[in-house]
């Protein structure tokens, strides 16, 4: 293996330890100095780009009156941007609805069943959950396959089917 040093686009240079002949390490220097920060310049990106994310979460979570998660500092942070991804995904497939360009198995459920689950949702994570935890070890199963799922699981154990009195256009409007 040989070390060679590259100069990162920052300006600063670091030590890079390469393995492959001489062409082939000159040409990965080559882009390196062209592509790639020093180590710690990325980490700093790496770090501003999180606290930017944790910022504009906790700003519209402010203008939403979402309520404070509760939890260590670093937990909140993460969580505050796990909740807000996921309010988004539920008000774009809510819109697409809305519009019109929402394409689905009709099999699976109906527009209205699917709305119910998206409201369900969207109070769950707006009003009642309130632990950073929650959002952090649920982050994976809140998706919209995942609202689904759930729309599914309550057609069959025959959960919610008394409040589907109102058609779509209705729920819609509760958003």
């Amino acid at each position: 293996m040989a070390k060679d040093v590259i100069k990162g686009t920052c300006g600063h240079t670091f030590i890079k330890y390469l393995s492959g002949n001489s062409s082939k390490r000159a040409s990965y220097v080559r882009w390196a100095e062209d592509n790639l920060l020093c180590p710690e310049c990325f980490q700093a990106k790496v770090d501003q780009d999180r606290q930017d994310k944790t910022l504009a979460a906790k700003t519209e979570a402010k203008e939403k009156g979402l309520p404070d998660l509760e939890g260590t500092e670093k937990q909140v942070a993460w969580a505050l941007v796990i909740r807000e991804t996921k309010i988004k995904r539920i008000e774009e497939l809510v819109g697409l609805i809305a519009k019109g360009n929402f394409y689905q198995n009709t099999e699976r459920c109906s527009i209205p069943e699917l709305l119910v689950t998206c409201k369900e949702c969207y109070k769950n994570y707006t009003e009642i959950k309130t632990t950073a935890k929650w959002f952090i070890d649920y982050r994976a199963q809140l998706d919209i396959e995942n609202i689904f799922k759930m729309t599914e699981k309550r057609i069959s154990e025959n959960i919610g089917r008394a409040i589907l009195t109102n058609d779509a256009d209705t729920l819609l409007g509760e958003f």
